[in-house]
């Protein structure tokens, strides 16, 4: 569910055209590699192959950033749901005609919906494929890399990543043109390099314009990624906003004078060929997957679990947990069923029930994260009634967070939960879950509530500069501009406490330009 923490978002690519759903299957699949889980009605091998796509296309991206592949751990995969075309449609309600796929990137449970999961045509770029790269590429970008950049940054590369295609040989080309953007790009009158800087989201735009400027964002970074008459201008324009500079200063400091900048990318456009990164086959390491059928109890729960996982507000909530009832009842024993039961339990305010199911779950698989998860939830509400001084009620609802920490040591939700805890009952963390919940940010850098939580934990105990940077980071995000209002006002008021400190400068280990590779 979405709100048991503090700020969330939800990241949505707005594109139109995906296909009809495929045919369904006997029953639900899982297929888990190093960095995505995939979860489907359709055959196990156009899975396995999707699997393996999606593999090489994060071990292309490392490539170009000079990173080394490292495994995340099992509970920091993006797991990407094929829910079917008319699940999807209650998912995004009457107000998503146009969105073909989501993603939201949370600690220990980042999830992707998509209306249909398919290959595409080698070499062709589908509205549901792209969704999915495009997204990912998102989810890359905040994992790896700990510096503050703006709008047309976050969305250019994406763009730039997402048009990558998959050749019938095993290879594949990133940086291509995004053909999904083309009409819009052609028909709407260019946006300006200074308009693009300056550009801190896309709401309140029309459709067309606001896929001009995705296009234009894109065309921008690949300009800057290969024209060798602007190389290096990128990283110039990274360790400026790396300084603290604000995307507009920092283009021109950068790049010069905007409106020729305007007019060198106005000519780029117009080029009949473009360069894009290839890929062969035999640069990547071989990609391995496992399938699992999920249980009879985990595919009766799907539709309940999927709703879950994506969020529900109080009337939904109610709705569901009514569903979840009748069709976790046949399996009293299922770990998955009763787990999902739990969470369905607990969004509808039924804490006692909630622990109950949960407790099910954890007697049939005693290590079952999210059914102690769950559990925790619902023993923390219902201490927030009791009497606060109380410690051993507090050990006691603190007790399932601990367990499903020593079960995933790697999973960041557990230890974000007990730094929360501690918070609550203390008023202040402690050195230990201070450090907890910097490994839990090294583990999920795309989760806002856990940025928020450690800067202010970095202020109150007077790190200053290593609030500023994660104040910084929150301060330019696109798609939470409530919590970037926060953030300015957090750096204002340590600006007004302390005038006359020096400059902050922390370590932000600013993203490198991609290097072109044939």
């Amino acid at each position: 569910m979405i709100g048991k923490r503090l700020a969330q978002w939800v990241l949505v690519a707005s594109l139109l055209g995906f296909g009809a759903a495929s045919p369904a299957q006997a029953a639900w699949k899982e297929v888990s590699s190093q960095h995505f889980v995939i979860i489907s009605e359709n055959r196990p091998e156009e899975l396995v192959e999707l699997s393996r796509r999606l593999e090489n296309y994060h071990a292309a991206m490392a490539k170009m950033f000079n990173l080394a592949v490292s495994d995340p751990g099992a509970a920091n995969r993006v797991t990407i749901y094929d829910t079917g075309a008319a699940q999807f449609k209650k998912l995004v309600g009457k107000d998503g005609k146009s969105i073909a796929g989501y993603y939201v990137p949370r600690a220990g449970r980042s999830v992707a919906f998509m209306p249909r999961i398919g290959l595409g045509t080698a070499g062709k770029l589908e509205s549901d494929e792209v969704v999915m790269l495009h997204e990912y590429a998102h989810h890359f970008m905040a994992s790896h890399f700990t510096a503050a950049y703006p709008w047309w940054m976050t969305e250019g590369f994406a763009e730039f990543a997402a048009a990558t295609t998959f050749e019938r040989d095993g290879s594949m080309y990133v940086g291509r043109p995004n053909d999904l953007r083309a009409y819009d790009i052609a028909t709407t009158s260019p946006i300006s390099v200074e308009t693009l800087l300056a550009t801190q989201s896309t709401a309140g735009m029309t459709t067309g314009v606001g896929s001009a400027f995705y296009g234009r964002a894109w065309m921008l970074f690949h300009y800057l990624t290969f024209a060798p008459e602007v190389r290096g201008q990128l990283a110039n324009y990274q360790r400026a906003m790396a300084a603290g500079e604000s995307p507009l200063v920092a283009g021109r400091t950068s790049f010069g004078d905007l409106a020729a900048m305007t007019k060198a990318l106005d000519a780029y456009s117009k080029r009949r060929r473009l360069t894009a990164l290839n890929f062969k086959r035999d640069q990547f390491p071989v990609q391995s997957a496992t399938v699992r059928v999920m249980t009879a109890g985990e595919s009766a729960m799907m539709p309940v679990h999927i709703q879950s996982i994506s969020g529900v507000d109080d009337a939904t909530a109610a709705t569901l947990v009514v569903q979840a009832r009748a069709l976790a009842a046949p399996y009293p024993n299922d770990a998955g069923a009763q787990a999902a039961l739990a969470e369905a339990e607990y969004d509808g305010g039924n804490d006692d029930a909630a622990i109950a199911a949960a407790d099910r779950a954890i007697s049939a698989q005693p290590n079952h994260v999210n059914a102690l998860m769950q559990k925790g939830y619902a023993l923390m509400r219902k201490r927030e009634k009791a009497d606060k001084t109380d410690i051993a009620s507090w050990r006691i609802a603190i007790a399932p967070f601990q367990q499903a920490n020593r079960a995933d040591p790697d999973n960041p939700l557990p230890m974000v939960e007990l730094f929360e805890a501690q918070v609550k009952q203390n008023g202040r963390p402690s050195a230990n879950t201070i450090a907890a919940l910097e490994y839990a940010y090294g583990l999920a850098r795309f989760d806002t509530g856990i940025q928020w939580s450690l800067a202010q934990a970095y202020r109150s105990t007077g790190k200053r500069a290593e609030a500023i940077a994660l104040f910084r980071r929150l301060a330019v995000h696109p798609h939470d501009r409530r919590l970037a209002s926060m953030a300015k006002n957090e750096l204002q008021e340590m600006n007004a406490a302390e005038p006359n400190a020096a400059p902050s400068a922390p370590a932000m280990n600013p993203t490198p330009s991609p290097v072109p590779k044939s």
